[in-house]
């Protein structure tokens, strides 16, 4: 009997926990100069949540790179539809030297019942980005932000095609890149049991994401992520001068309907739906959209002031005119959204189009080791540990002396424990019996109080 009724606290109390942590679905963490006399930036933290959550975004700890940190206060969110809301918390923060920044931030607790991210509602969220100040100008390129809301419901069995383009916010030198990268829980750590599912694949030129989704994939909610770099020509080669890591939600769903969005024959799109026009021309591409139920809306996002839609029915066609103030060897992009709107839902689909003005080939560019890029402030070298033991009664033992790190303790609620490294061990004595992670210069490791 007494067994019984331990079991069923025990339920109980993991799943108050559980109830009480999860709530976050996608974010990131973006960043621009306000002050260049001071190197004052503005790091601005966006998330979205699951609004059924009592929860609070907020209480994690952000990092700016440079040995300084702050714990963020709760923050009320705004409700965008049943489901979701999103919060924002900016604070200005001052550099006093180049450098490579690593900026991240984590909080218990994702949303729980994501299907390529087992035990989400027991994984740590967390985001980075990489503010680079040359030593040349110790300005840093504002952090590229995308042109389409990143909300998105697939339907299953249908190929989703969503933009996940940025605006160049240094458009005559920057290049801009996208991955698809892990979901993280720390700083290079891949949140556990984490995939990618099958016929996924990113653009790097476009950022168009495409997913060839088959009776085989389950309906729920999908997790990714996307690193989209900035690029800069130095001599003869480009290099690596920021990215942005965007965590953001796809929610499968088995869904009437279907919606196809396709351009007419003779468009003119060349490789990677690329078109040149010259300064000082106009083109017109026209697409034609079936769809099967519903109504039909169409916008367009774009870096381009200069670009419009017309209706005619089925068919759409998208007007640019491009001045003679407007040549230059980086494209335009220039994204066409087709919604299909249902009774209880809809639909999206993008077709993102790059518009050079010239001739322009574009580079190779390999990305290095962040590891290795990253300013070393003694607090940020990444490192490989097996605490132990797991569970622990007092002390933890960390495998080496870390004493220069920096490392704090964080409990299921989002609670911050400091508590002194005594050489390669930490006393936890005097935590509360439960779970914790124990964060390591951004790495993480779930570790059972006893």
């Amino acid at each position: 009997m007494i067994k019984n009724t331990l079991i069923s606290l025990l339920v109980i109390l993991m799943a108050s926990i559980t109830s009480y942590a999860t709530h976050l679905r996608a974010g990131e963490i973006t960043y621009e100069l306000l002050n260049e006399s001071t190197q004052t930036y503005n790091i601005t933290i966006t998330v979205y949540m699951d609004d059924t959550s009592e929860v609070s975004f907020g209480e994690g700890t952000l990092h700016f790179g440079d040995g300084t940190s702050i714990q963020l206060p709760p923050i009320s969110s705004t409700k965008i539809k049943d489901g979701l809301s999103y919060s924002k918390y900016s604070v200005n923060h001052n550099y006093c030297a180049s450098g490579n920044y690593l900026l991240y931030y984590s909080e218990p607790n994702r949303n729980e019942n994501v299907v390529n991210l087992p035990n989400s509602a027991n994984k740590l969220f967390y985001i980075e980005s990489l503010l680079v100040l040359p030593s040349d100008k110790l300005i840093a390129s504002p952090a590229p932000k995308t042109l389409a809301p990143l909300l998105f419901k697939g339907q299953l069995g249908d190929t989703l095609n969503y933009s996940l383009a940025s605006k160049n916010l240094s458009p005559s030198e920057i290049k801009l890149r996208y991955d698809l990268v892990p979901c993280q829980q720390g700083r290079n750590q891949v949140s556990e049991g984490y995939f990618i599912p099958n016929e996924v694949s990113v653009n790097p030129l476009t950022g168009q994401f495409t997913w060839k989704t088959t009776a085989n994939d389950m309906i729920g909610e999908y997790n990714f992520a996307l690193k989209t770099s900035q690029w800069t020509k130095i001599g003869d080669n480009y290099e690596l001068i920021g990215y942005v890591i965007r965590d953001f939600q796809i929610i499968l769903e088995d869904i009437e309907g279907k919606m196809e969005l396709n351009t007419i024959e003779n468009s003119g799109l060349g490789e990677n739906n690329s078109l040149i026009i010259p300064a000082g021309s106009s083109k017109s591409i026209s697409f034609i959209s079936k769809i099967q139920s519903g109504d039909s809306g169409f916008e367009v996002f774009s870096d381009l002031n200069s670009a419009s839609l017309e209706r005619n029915s089925d068919t759409i066609t998208l007007q640019i005119q491009i001045n003679e103030m407007m040549a230059r060897e980086n494209p335009y992009v220039v994204v066409l959204r087709s919604t299909n709107y249902l009774e209880s839902d809809s639909l999206v689909k993008d077709m993102p189009i790059l518009i050079y003005t010239q001739e322009t080939e574009e580079p190779e560019l390999l990305a290095p080791n962040v590891n290795e890029l990253i300013t070393s402030v003694g607090k940020l070298k990444t490192t490989s540990l097996k605490p132990y033991p797991n569970p622990v009664t007092d002390k933890f033992y960390l495998g080496a002396d870390l004493q220069s790190h920096f490392i704090t303790i964080i409990d299921m609620k989002g609670e911050e424990y400091n508590l002194p490294v005594e050489s390669d061990y930490i006393n936890v004595s005097s935590l509360p019996k439960g779970v914790f992670f124990l964060m390591i210069d951004g790495e993480s490791y779930k570790f059972i109080k006893k």
